[in-house]
């Protein structure tokens, strides 16, 4: 078996071992879950800070020049992901990618589900310390394309106001 696969199962497998069963069932409502009794100290957040009033929340569609200031405030010294297209590369041409990006993060934000191409990434072993070739010494660190680390803040951005 090579390197890859043997620190693929290992990353995939070991976080089996974090938390509980997902026993979330699909069109279970967001009070569903939180009443729930959780010892999980976010749903416990959740349970008596978010519900309590009663907080509704809708995604809010966004701006050109909002989209701009994201682009602007890319790290242009990360990794590109999957789709090869370094955050440079946007950060320099903001205005060729502000636009497009702003049409498709107002369609994602007004549809129920996530793109199949948004949950994808690429990961990659960061050694840790210790024995090289031993792959608990390794921790999985997933390089997403810059487009994804865009969608996430500006969904991040916006559920923080629940906060």
């Amino acid at each position: 078996m090579n390197v890859s696969n043997i620190l693929n199962d290992y990353f995939v497998n070991i976080t089996r071992s974090i938390g509980g069963e997902d026993d979330i069932s699909e069109g279970e409502s967001f009070d569903d879950m939180v009443n729930k009794d959780y010892s999980n100290d976010s749903m416990f957040y959740f349970k008596n800070n978010i519900s309590q009033h009663n907080a509704s929340f809708c995604f809010q569609t966004v701006t050109v020049d909002f989209m701009y200031d994201k682009l602007r405030g890319l790290n242009a010294k990360k990794a590109c992901g999957y789709d090869s297209i370094p955050p440079k590369l946007v950060k320099v041409d903001t205005n060729v990618f502000c636009q497009p990006l702003t049409y498709i993060i107002n369609q994602y934000l007004k549809t129920p589900s996530s793109p199949n191409v948004l949950k994808r990434s690429e990961v990659a072993p960061i050694f840790k310390r210790g024995e090289t070739l031993d792959k608990r010494h390794h921790c999985p660190v997933s390089i997403l394309p810059c487009t994804c680390n865009i969608f996430e803040s500006i969904i991040i951005d916006q559920m923080q106001q629940l906060f």
